[in-house]
């Protein structure tokens, strides 16, 4: 899809036609594709000390899909973390970790878990750390953020979960002192692998005013096409840290 602005319709399309044609393609009708598209808009908002669950509610009512506190950090961690995601963190805390020429080299975001169980918990959503850091900078990083939630906040304690489906077992988990607590509750974890990504159920069943939205019609087109695939999961392991002495 090809969106222009100009001052001269004929021309543009003229224009663009011609540059179809030597590359030995078509141009089509003007709009015969837009119902493959949804317009998307992006707001930036001064962080003025508002509380970022209660704006993500809000927002939510008014058909915002994403809430994130900055680009540099999405970028990060869509470039180092596993999962290639930034998406649905529910963000509270984002803690990051920059070198001596100050360009960032590690991410921890702490945010609400996604088990309403969990009243007075926080959760450690995302961490990654480019791969050329000294030894035990992660168990170093992760020790400061933990230092800093419990001088500064009320929670009680930490949550985190290890893939195993990503060959992960809780390694720096353990030497950062947490305690393992056994594998989730969840007894049938599905994902939907779609290209080099892998999508949440949740987003392959996610409605809004009783429609599913744009991306979970694009997630159940392409596992109705073969492009995409439903996995079974191995439940990740769960590890807690105490915030309390």
């Amino acid at each position: 899809m090809i969106e222009a602005t100009t001052d001269n319709n004929n021309r543009t399309v003229a224009n663009v036609r011609s540059y179809f044609n030597k590359l030995g393609g078509s141009l089509g009708i003007s709009g015969m594709l837009d119902f493959l598209f949804d317009r998307k808009c992006v707001f930036k908002i001064a962080n003025t000390g508002i509380d970022l669950e209660e704006l993500e509610l809000e927002l939510i009512d008014f058909g915002a899909e994403e809430l994130f506190i900055d680009e540099e950090t999405k970028t990060f961690i869509e470039t180092w973390h596993y999962s290639k995601s930034a998406r649905s963190l529910k963000q509270k805390y984002v803690f990051k970790l920059v070198d001596q020429s100050n360009q960032l080299i590690g991410v921890a975001i702490y945010g609400q878990p996604m088990s309403r169980h969990h009243k007075d918990v926080i959760e450690l959503r995302r961490l990654c750390l480019i791969d050329d850091t000294p030894r035990n900078t992660e168990s170093w990083f992760i020790a400061r953020t933990l230092k800093w939630l419990r001088a500064n906040t009320t929670y009680s304690s930490v949550i985190s979960f290890a893939d195993p489906n990503h060959g992960h077992s809780g390694t720096i988990y353990k030497a950062s002192n947490f305690q393992y607590n056994g594998r989730e509750g969840n007894g049938n974890p599905r994902v939907v692998q779609y290209g080099d990504k892998q999508y949440h159920m949740r987003q392959f069943y996610q409605k809004r005013d009783g429609h599913y939205t744009a991306d979970a019609e694009r997630l159940q087109a392409a596992v109705a096409k073969g492009d995409a695939e439903i996995l079974k999961q191995e439940r990740k392991h769960k590890y807690t840290y105490s915030l309390k002495d």
